[in-house]
């Protein structure tokens, strides 16, 4: 049987009437906490339907649809910086771009970088190390927002990472979270299914 969420419901109900979807919420419930979340209280939301804008996301949540226009540019502009920033080994810029305590998930771990002291000082030759001789460039090849509200957005990406001669090194799917802190919009944490 398939499970889709109804507008409205919460993860308690799930818990409490579809046992099998018990697994998956174990999973995300370590996450919920590093956020500040409470699993109880979290609301899920109906399955996206195709050619459902983020507009039509952010009209759910009573924006405007300038407000929304404005999120929206505000994020992508944020993701071109940050993909440049690496592109480019920019260390420097690419940490002004999170807010911090922020999350990283991935290869079954969960890395929280506490604040801009955390980070080595020779932090861009672990990335020239980590990306290897080989690496040119990386490229978005989507970037989808699927939720919005006025404080926080969740973005569905895919990246490529290329070679100096254009071939393919691989292709990445991560979700962003954006959030707004202090007035402004940062990555607050991505989930990636890059190493």
């Amino acid at each position: 049987m398939i499970f889709v969420p109804t507008p409205g419901m919460m993860i308690n109900d799930v818990i409490s009437s579809h046992s099998t979807m018990l697994p998956i919420f174990k999973l995300i419930y370590p996450i919920t906490i590093a956020v500040g979340l409470s699993l109880a209280e979290l609301p899920i939301r109906p399955f996206q339907q195709p050619g459902h804008s983020s507009v039509a996301l952010a009209q759910e949540q009573s924006l405007s649809q300038s407000d929304t226009i404005e999120i929206e540019k505000t994020i992508i502009k944020i993701l071109d910086e940050w993909i440049a920033a690496y592109n480019s080994l920019d260390v420097e810029t690419a940490l002004k771009l999170v807010h911090y305590p922020n999350y990283r998930l991935a290869s079954g771990k969960m890395r929280i970088i506490n604040s801009i002291e955390d980070i080595p000082p020779n932090y861009t030759e672990i990335l020239r190390e980590y990306f290897g001789d080989e690496f040119d460039h990386s490229k978005w090849d989507r970037r989808e927002i699927i939720h919005m509200s006025d404080s926080k957005v969740h973005v569905d990406t895919k990246f490529t990472r290329y070679r100096k001669d254009g071939s393919v090194m691989g292709s990445y799917y991560s979700l962003y979270v954006f959030t707004k802190e202090n007035g402004q919009w940062k990555i607050k944490m991505r989930s990636s299914f890059a190493s």
